[in-house]
């Protein structure tokens, strides 16, 4: 009867449960008001310092972000003030070089294809009839300079000319005469100085121009004597005289080479003398002089790539290539009127006949090419130029005008 009244052990250990589970429940314990005070100030803090370390952060990104903007904005300006420096040998390298010549459209190609066909139509005989026509003779009035300075020996030959209007003026100089003249291309307007061989009384002017107008290079296209005649006082240094003074200024001999000539197959030989212009002890300028060796007066040599070499090592001048033989009119007209061609090639104004272009020239130094041979070599070489880069091919019709030429020559 006991054992019946007892109640179930389901329901007891149930209790037992209920029971245990009431006495470990822990209640959280309330925060007391100082508590509480406490992390709320604690908690500002920490905002105050996280906010601070965000500022400091963003402070240093910006000026990072202004220090390499700064770095940069400096930079592109330098680069600016580079280009603006040399902008003239830039365009001049750029547009007259051999790479801008193979990547020529198809118009500017073929204006030089219809002065190929013009120049193999006309024949050496067509060509000497055009340069026998043009007009080479000059009005006084525009050569008042040469005429009054032909008293006081600073004229090599009375007959050549140089004309006012653009002629080079000397500054700070005891005469602001000297036989020479800026002549242009189509892309750089003083790109040339022509001018006379030196005479032993116009030395000084010589290098006072020089340092003058900053000029880099020199290219003489005769010898000082040619058959038994001098053409030119020897106005510059050599190994065996290493030291010339003129007028207060005094030029060094550096070294001499050779100008590299094996790309062109050629025979021709152009001396390369390193110089050092120098005044009152210092150093004024370096000069490079070229000295084609073998170029017969009134005259021309082999008419292969020579001539080419030589104008791409000047190109890059920013300054003008002084450019003489001993009037400066003939082997210098010539030089001056090959490069003026390809320029114009390149400028997509490549005439159908050089007559124009030696008229041009001529406006800027009279009698500019001298001979009917030299003005028939120009075309002879700019063909091979142009047969190089292969934007002429080889035909029946130009290997007839090679003919003709070479038999002109002899």
């Amino acid at each position: 009867r006991l054992v019946a009244m007892a109640p179930p052990f389901s329901a007891v250990t149930g209790l037992f449960r209920k029971r245990q589970t009431k006495s470990i429940e822990v209640k959280p314990r309330r925060k007391t008001e100082r508590e509480s005070r406490e992390k709320c100030s604690m908690s500002k803090r920490e905002r105050n310092i996280s906010n601070m370390s965000r500022e400091m952060l963003v402070n240093q990104t910006d000026s990072l972000r202004i220090k390499n903007g700064s770095k940069e904005k400096d930079k592109k300006e330098s680069n600016r003030e580079t280009q603006n420096e040399s902008s003239s040998s830039c365009r001049s390298d750029k547009r007259g070089s051999n790479k801008a010549l193979k990547k020529l459209g198809k118009p500017e190609r073929q204006l030089i294809v219809n002065f190929s066909n013009t120049t193999f139509k006309k024949g050496v005989k067509g060509l000497k009839e055009d340069f026998n026509k043009r007009k080479r003779t000059n009005d006084p009035k525009d050569t008042t300079a040469f005429i009054q300075n032909a008293l006081v020996g600073k004229n090599r030959y009375k007959d050549v000319a140089c004309l006012d209007a653009n002629r080079v003026v000397l500054r700070d100089w005891k005469t602001d005469y000297i036989h020479a003249n800026f002549v242009s291309i189509p892309s750089n307007d003083r790109k040339f100085i022509c001018t006379q061989g030196p005479l032993d009384v116009t030395c000084g002017d010589f290098w006072h121009m020089i340092v003058q107008e900053k000029v880099r290079s020199i290219v003489m296209l005769c010898n000082i004597l040619e058959k038994g005649m001098r053409k030119c006082f020897e106005y510059f240094p050599t190994a065996e005289a290493p030291e010339k003074s003129f007028d207060g200024y005094v030029i060094k001999f550096v070294k001499e080479k050779l100008l590299d000539m094996k790309t062109t197959l050629t025979e021709a030989k152009i001396s390369v003398r390193n110089m050092s212009i120098m005044k009152e002890g210092q150093l004024v300028q370096n000069v490079v002089h070229y000295q084609w060796l073998e170029w017969p007066d009134r005259g021309v040599p082999k008419a292969d790539l020579a001539i080419i070499r030589l104008l791409d090592a000047v190109r890059s001048d920013a300054t003008p290539v002084v450019v003489h033989c001993s009037a400066g009119i003939g082997r210098t007209g010539s030089v001056v009127m090959i490069e003026y061609a390809r320029d114009a090639a390149v400028q997509g104004m490549m005439p159908e006949s050089l007559d124009e272009v030696m008229d041009t020239i001529r406006k800027q130094r009279c009698s500019s090419v001298q001979t009917d041979l030299q003005y028939v070599f120009v075309h002879q070489v700019l063909l091979e130029y142009w047969k190089s880069l292969q934007i002429v091919r080889p035909s029946r019709e130009m290997e007839k005008f090679i003919q003709e030429y070479n038999a002109s020559v002899v």
